[in-house]
């Protein structure tokens, strides 16, 4: 935990745990994987076997396996080495509380992939201030709004966990700042503009990169159909009050995308997930907008 710096280990893949005692050493040996979607469960307990086995044969605990490793030729390619240009990336800073002059504020709500969407914010010279969506923030909206840019993170479970994330979501729509809603972000936004949320009729997608068509949007992509990579079980359902639907997913048409084509934006999708095709072109695009200034 990058704020506490305790530690958990939610899958020990292949590990010997030693102890000494009086009697000498003993061993344990631990091998795992996990169990995913579209995963088979019996080829994950064969390769749990598989990696176990290694160090079963280093401990001697076990004869070495006669089995050989699938091997194939390789060819030799030659490849030549260019110079690569020296360029300096203008980086940004990660602050943990509102600061008096606000670039970026992202509302925490403890994705896995939260710091991932931070980094590629400082990538782009963007100071951050990262406040906390699940911990009952203490940030007044007035000072929030201050900011140039608003991302409201993804994580799991409904948006209505995070107080502060459906407050935010709620008065955005009154406002001018620039508002990005990410996953669970996104749907926080359609909730608040009068949407409901389903569970997905076909079910949870979890790091799967689908095809998504979309009718525009200043921050979305110029071609008519983007690939973007889904992580979610919930999907928004109905009309926006005062939004509108500008994307949907190719197969199926779950909703993907609302904005107000200005200043609010919500995608259902990881635009920082390696699978989804020039996802930080969006954070750049989103980033770029300039503060519409309060009438």
């Amino acid at each position: 935990d990058v704020h506490s710096g305790a530690s958990t280990w939610n899958i020990l893949i292949r590990t010997l745990e030693a102890h000494h005692n009086k009697k000498g050493w003993l061993g344990q040996i631990y091998a795992g994987g996990g169990i995913t979607i579209e995963s088979k469960p019996s080829a994950e307990v064969e390769e749990a076997k598989l990696k176990a086995a290694a160090l079963l044969e280093a401990c001697g605990w076990q004869e070495k396996s006669d089995k050989k490793p699938i091997s194939k030729p390789l060819e030799i390619n030659t490849i030549s080495l260019n110079k690569a240009p020296i360029t300096i990336n203008q980086t940004g800073r990660i602050h943990y509380s509102l600061q008096k002059s606000n670039d970026v504020i992202f509302v925490d709500n403890l994705d896995s992939f939260s710091y991932n969407i931070i980094h590629m914010i400082v990538s782009e010279g963007k100071d951050v201030s990262v406040i906390q969506g699940r911990n009952g923030s203490n940030e007044d909206l007035a000072s929030i709004f201050k900011a140039n840019h608003i991302v409201i993170g993804p994580g799991p479970g409904r948006p209505e966990v995070s107080a502060i994330t459906m407050s935010i979501a709620r008065e955005c729509l009154h406002r001018n700042t620039n508002v990005l809603g990410i996953c669970l972000g996104h749907q926080a936004i359609g909730l608040a503009d009068g949407m409901s949320l389903i569970r997905s009729p076909l079910g949870p997608v979890h790091g799967i990169p689908v095809e998504i068509v979309h009718t525009g949007g200043s921050i979305l992509p110029k071609e008519d159909i983007i690939k973007m990579t889904r992580y979610n079980s919930l999907l928004l359902d109905g009309v926006p009050k005062t939004l509108e639907i500008n994307a949907q997913q190719l197969s199926g048409n779950e909703i993907m995308g609302i904005t107000n084509g200005s200043n609010i934006h919500g995608i259902q999708f990881h635009p920082e997930s390696i699978g989804s095709v020039h996802g930080d072109k969006i954070i750049k695009k989103f980033l770029d907008l300039e503060r519409i200034v309060e009438k």
